[in-house]
C-alpha cells in the first residue's frame, strides 16, 4: 500500500505543490524552500497509487521533481513513470522539473537553490 508524506501535515493540503520521490526528500525540499505556500509532499515510489494521487487534488500547479530514473521507459509503448503520473493528476496542473542529479543531493551535496528550478519550470 502506497502513501504520502506531508513535512508540515498541519497545514491544508491546497495551493502550488511540489512532488517528490520519498520523505527523505521531502524534508530536505521543504526545508530549502521554506515557504508555506507550496506545499511539499513525498511519495512513496516514483508510481503512486490513485488513492495516493487523489489527496492531491487541491494543489495546482504541481511541480513533479522525481529522480531521474522515473524519466526512462521501461518498454516499447509504455509510459514513463513521469508521464504516467502526469497523467493521474492532469497535464495542465503540472510543470516538470528534469535533472541529472537527486533534488536532496543538488540541495545538500551541490548547494543548489531548488527556487531556480522551480522558476525555470514555471515558464515552461
Amino acid at each position: 500500500q502506497s502513501y504520502l508524506y506531508v513535512p508540515l501535515y498541519d497545514l491544508p493540503l491546497s495551493g502550488k505543490g511540489v512532488l517528490v520521490e520519498g520523505e527523505f526528500k521531502a524534508i530536505i525540499m521543504e526545508q530549502a524552500l521554506d515557504n508555506p505556500n507550496y506545499r511539499v509532499v513525498g511519495v512513496q515510489s516514483k508510481t503512486p497509487s490513485q488513492s495516493v494521487v487523489e489527496q492531491l487534488k487541491d494543489l495546482e500547479p504541481i511541480y513533479v521533481w522525481l529522480d531521474e530514473d522515473a524519466f526512462i521507459r521501461e518498454g516499447k509503448g509504455k509510459e514513463t513513470p513521469v508521464e504516467r503520473i502526469c497523467r493521474m493528476l492532469g497535464r495542465e496542473r503540472v510543470r516538470v522539473v528534469q535533472r541529472r542529479v537527486k533534488c536532496d543531493d543538488l540541495i545538500v551535496q551541490y548547494k543548489v537553490n531548488p527556487w531556480n528550478y522551480l522558476r525555470m519550470a514555471r515558464s515552461a
